[in-house]
């Protein structure tokens, strides 16, 4: 059975709606991103998490009414494959249900509980399927541009979405893929932990335990800005040599769920990992803005390229083709006319236009100039 690829499942004010949601979506994704690089309070990375989830929730719950809609009309496959459904489903569910959901379960429990659910959502925050998984956010994009139709073209339109969503998701792949390669990663929660570890073993190391040996350490790390991720610091016996003033916010991205662990023997601390989420946004931002850039240059240079070299010579070809009152020649660009378009088009302007000038004036002679020739195109292609 055939389908319309541009038939729509709702009516225009919904479509236009996820429109305007997919905008909302793409500012979202941006300032998240920005506010794990500045570290905002948690009370506003708290208000973003909920928007994330409200968007997710939004676009999981759009994927489920267009593919019930696409089921009853038998064309399910037919979304999935030719309608972009494959990226309405990587863009809602998983995000759904391993970023934002687990996030907005960690809020109601709170980090700090001693509870095993939020333990297992603690240790799901920070996991790095998870936080590879936040990277299909990029993918949003596409859904934008597959709602807007650049030209009046249908090939133009479908060639500029397949590129497109191939130059996206090759991106996407592979900020992926270096999330799992050693010399390329960024923002590693587990390499960032082992490197802090070596700096602070290699700082508190010492026989030497005096007063004035801790009094400087607490001196030194209250003031050096390449340790404002340790929130707290403390003796084994207890005596607590540095806490960080900014232990609200920091406590939420905490290793070991905010829980110290040994260091140096003597030593036990609670360690914030939200410089490495801060590298681990800048990536994501590179990418995202490298995105926008190539969709936007596909769309407003690339659309223009094509339709001159490509869809004007197929269009005035086939108007030629099939109208005998239709005599425009084809513009030939001199810089490309050794391409197959142009030699299809120099074939169409030297030979079929002047024969089919022929063909038109003989029919019109043998009927004596009364009537156009009953001939139709048709019926020769």
């Amino acid at each position: 059975m055939k389908h319309d690829i541009n038939r729509d499942h709702f009516p225009p004010v919904i479509e236009n709606i996820i429109i305007l949601v997919i905008v909302m979506v793409i500012g979202h994704t941006l300032i998240e991103d920005l506010g794990t690089v500045y570290n905002w309070s948690h009370h506003t990375m708290s208000i973003i998490l909920i928007a994330g989830f409200l968007f997710d929730l939004f676009f999981t719950m759009e994927f489920a009414a267009r593919s019930l809609i696409s089921h009853k009309e038998n064309r399910f496959m037919f979304y999935i494959k030719y309608q972009r459904g494959w990226i309405d489903a990587l863009s809602s569910i998983p995000l759904l249900l391993l970023v934002s959901g687990p996030g907005i379960i960690m809020l109601i429990l709170g980090s700090e509980s001693d509870t095993m659910g939020a333990g297992f959502f603690s240790i799901l925050k920070t996991a790095k399927a998870i936080r590879v998984t936040r990277v299909l956010r990029l993918i949003r994009i596409l859904k934008l541009f597959g709602k807007i139709q650049n030209t009046e073209s249908a090939m133009t339109n479908r060639h500029m979405a397949t590129i497109s969503t191939i130059s996206v998701v090759t991106l996407v792949i592979v900020l992926v893929i270096t999330q799992y390669t050693p010399f390329a990663r960024v923002g590693d929660l587990e390499d960032y932990r082992q490197k802090r570890i070596t700096e602070l073993s290699s700082l508190l190391n010492s026989s030497d335990n005096s007063e004035k040996r801790i009094e400087w350490i607490k001196t030194y790390v209250s003031r050096s800005t390449v340790n404002s991720d340790i929130i707290e610091l403390k003796t084994r016996d207890g005596e607590i040599i540095f806490s960080n003033p900014d232990r609200e916010n920091l406590i939420f991205k905490a290793y070991n769920s905010g829980k110290p662990f040994v260091i140096a023997e003597d030593f036990e601390i609670i360690l914030s990992y939200y410089p490495a989420e801060s590298e681990h946004a800048k990536s994501n931002m590179i990418i995202f803005l490298s995105i926008l850039g190539t969709i936007f240059s596909f769309m407003f240079l690339y659309s223009r390229i094509f339709v001159q070299q490509i869809t004007d010579p197929v269009y005035v070809m086939n108007k030629g083709f099939r109208n005998w009152d239709y005599n425009l020649a084809v513009k030939i660009d001199e810089h490309y006319q050794e391409e197959e378009v142009f030699e299809l088009a120099k074939a169409f302007n030297q030979k079929w236009l002047p024969l089919k000038n022929q063909i038109r004036a003989f029919r019109q002679k043998k009927s004596g100039g009364q009537e156009k020739s009953s001939i139709k195109m048709d019926e020769l292609f």
